[in-house]
């Protein structure tokens, strides 16, 4: 398990919410494209969980076919790190 979380924060991983009257098909409906959703948690109306970044670009023409909305709620791993850095500029002296 502990690996398989190494692996999670590399790639990089969105925590998100789907919002909308059917929640439970947006869930069966990533289940039948193979798009792996990880720590899902229903509550009325509302479905949270978590995706690979690559994954979540595939999720939103799902979203749609089930009528809910996305929201991020989280955005973690080692590409929002490295992006972060790059708007940097360093100090000229």
């Amino acid at each position: 398990m502990f690996v398989l979380n190494i692996l999670r924060w590399l790639r990089g991983y969105v925590g998100f919410e789907a919002q909308g009257a059917f929640p439970e098909r947006f869930l069966n409906l990533t289940l039948r494209e193979d798009i792996p959703l990880w720590e899902p948690v229903g509550e009325k109306g509302k479905l949270r969980a978590k995706t690979a970044v690559s994954n979540y670009k595939e999720i939103r023409p799902v979203a749609r076919r089930a009528g809910v909305k996305l929201r991020v709620t989280k955005k973690k791993g080692l590409p929002f790190i490295t992006v972060s850095y790059t708007h940097l500029t360093l100090p000229t002296t």
